[in-house]
């Protein structure tokens, strides 16, 4: 694992990666649900490609 620094903030990914896996193995729903991660990660792609066409998007 890469050396931290003073000052480096913590990805938060790797929490939530975590806390997946660990639904997983208990058998329990992971706190947020498919469809909530797939909404965000449209909203994201969605986010890149208005900037990099510089125009807005549409659903």
């Amino acid at each position: 694992m890469a050396e931290r620094r003073r000052g480096d903030v913590e990805s938060g990914h790797l929490l939530q990666i975590a806390a997946v896996l660990d639904a997983l193995r208990h058998g329990t729903e992971p706190a947020v649900s498919l469809a909530e991660a797939r909404r965000t990660l449209e909203f994201a792609a969605a986010t890149y490609a208005s900037a990099f066409r510089r125009r807005r998007t549409h659903r």
